[in-house]
């Protein structure tokens, strides 16, 4: 995956976030992701509602 090495060449900890999009929803996959360094997880098809919800997520307070 692209995650690592993209936070290690970019300036990532100016409010830039990852999140995963992707068709594999099983809940071992989803923790692959997130081993792998992304912010979030989201799976397709992709529901309005559930992105809303992911980006409140990696925004923070």
């Amino acid at each position: 995956m692209a995650c690592r090495p993209l936070r290690e060449h970019v300036s990532i900890g100016n409010g830039h976030k990852i999140i995963a999009i992707t068709a594999q929803a099983l809940q071992d996959d989803r923790e692959m992701y997130l081993d792998a360094g992304m912010d979030d997880y989201i799976s397709k098809p992709l529901k309005i509602e559930e992105l809303s919800a992911v980006l409140e997520r990696v925004a923070g307070p």
